[in-house]
């Protein structure tokens, strides 16, 4: 049966051509700030859920989000926490066989920290920073580039499948979303011409200061989302922001541990070079300071 006639419904306008699937913290926000406007993207919200936590709400819900659609421009959405789940893959593939896949790639040790700084302030973790990087499977997972973006390319397709390198970014934005741009199938987009493209758009500085607080603002939160009640979710922020900060400010990463890290990442770093015949100097030169202390 076609993607455009399951369930008796027609998709051809609501299903994504394309979707970022992270990992976390590797820019995806500032690229759906970004091209919000530009592309059809998700309304309400950056982030359905849908391939990974919520799909038992079905492909309508789905297609809810992408009602109002642009004609002639990709529709698509950015979901980092698809990139290591292989009930996301499979899905993905199920219902939508020639999506696009884009790969945000970050210097594992700084994504890793930064991921971890967003779940204590969710409340999905509690043990310290060097706790957590030795044995937390689920943020682990989503630092195993190599296999991962493997698993996309052999379900996609290596032309299908777009690797983007996050300090690329950081060192030409325009070249970068140039990339993602021509990759999908946009015009380009002049950033000079965006109000705000140079600011950070999501950062975390301090934890909760009630874990049980910010776990139920959490909840909530997701609630609102998975019902898809936008504005009262939007008029909420504020308490979302008192119940899940005010805590403690996060330290910079102690440069033991980061080095400890670096090493441990190092045959990831060599063997994503060879999957992507790139080298990663940009993130090697912190490696090679590492080795000689």
């Amino acid at each position: 049966m076609s993607r455009h006639a399951e369930n008796g419904h027609d998709t051809r306008m609501a299903l994504p051509t394309f979707i970022g699937v992270g990992p976390p913290r590797t820019g995806t926000t500032w690229l759906d700030v970004i091209l919000r406007g530009h592309i059809n993207l998700p309304a309400g919200n950056k982030e359905t859920l849908f391939f990974d936590l919520r799909y038992e709400r079905g492909l309508p819900w789905y297609q809810s989000h992408f009602k109002s659609l642009r004609p002639g421009v990709p529709t698509g959405e950015f979901g980092p926490s698809y990139f290591a789940s292989s009930d996301a893959r499979e899905r993905i593939a199920r219902h939508i066989p020639d999506c696009k896949i884009i790969c945000t790639l970050r210097e594992p040790v700084a994504r890793l920290y930064s991921n971890y700084k967003l779940w204590r302030r969710l409340a999905l973790v509690k043990d310290s920073f060097a706790q957590v990087a030795e044995r937390h499977e689920n943020l682990l997972s989503y630092s195993r580039y190599t296999s991962n973006i493997g698993a996309w390319r052999q379900i996609f397709g290596c032309d299908n499948t777009l690797v983007l390198i996050h300090e690329d970014a950081l060192q030409d934005r325009q070249a970068y979303l140039d990339r993602l741009c021509t990759f999908i199938g946009v015009d380009r987009l002049n950033l000079a011409k965006v109000a705000k493209a140079d600011e950070r758009v999501v950062t975390v500085e301090r934890a909760p200061k009630s874990r049980r607080m910010a776990r139920r603002a959490r909840q909530l939160r997701g609630f609102l989302a998975a019902h898809r009640f936008w504005r009262t979710r939007k008029l909420m922020l504020p308490v979302f922001e008192f119940c899940m900060g005010r805590g403690e400010k996060f330290p910079p990463l102690d440069d033991v541990l980061e080095r400890r890290l670096q090493r441990r990442f190092e045959a990831e770093i060599e063997a994503l070079e060879e999957l992507l015949g790139r080298d990663l100097s940009i993130w090697r030169r912190s490696l090679a300071q590492a080795s000689t202390d």
